[in-house]
């Protein structure tokens, strides 16, 4: 076929002939007989992407939907600022024992440096060696830890776990 027929038959819509269709496709290959397998793509075939766009999938709510939304918000902010509230409250409790302890330590500890001073001012007035000093103190010491022992020691409760009581035998299955 010659150009010009090509050109009128595009034209009024006919389909074209055997020699365009050959012109198209590509050549096949042709081996010494060698059997080829096919490659097949891997994994699930993809869908072409649609120009369309999507619509909106969010449900529309009711007023009155949206209304208890906002009321179960609103409470949930109430709550939460009351539990900020309470820990403020149960961290200020928290501050003030650490206090009260750091405050009892340290009384404990300047007891014990003025008891070992006037143990020392006893003997500083004599030309008495470190050694016997130290072993006064020591003997301080001692006895307060005699007294200590001397004081009935608080009873602390059982709690050794007991054993669970077992099923009557004629409840269970027997095997042999």
């Amino acid at each position: 076929m010659s150009e010009q027929d090509e050109e009128l038959n595009l034209l009024e819509g006919t389909e074209p002939t055997n020699e365009v269709e050959t012109e198209e496709q590509p050549e096949e290959k042709k081996d010494d007989g060698a059997i080829q397998a096919e490659k097949r793509p891997r994994g699930r075939p993809r869908k072409p992407p649609s120009t369309e766009p999507k619509p909106n999938l969010k449900k529309v709510r009711s007023q009155k939907q949206m209304e208890t939304f906002e009321k179960a918000r609103a409470s949930l902010k109430a709550k939460q600022e009351e539990k900020k509230k309470l820990q403020a409250e149960v961290n200020k409790i928290k501050a003030k024992e650490r206090e009260e302890k750091i405050i009892k330590t340290a009384i404990n500890i300047k007891k014990k440096q003025l008891k070992e001073e006037a143990i020392l001012n006893e003997y500083v007035d004599d030309d008495t060696p470190i050694e016997v000093l130290k072993e006064a103190i020591a003997e301080v010491k001692k006895k307060k830890q005699l007294a200590r022992k001397d004081l009935p020691a608080k009873e602390k409760p059982d709690t050794t776990p007991q054993m669970p009581k077992l099923r009557n035998s004629n409840t269970g299955f027997f095997f042999v």
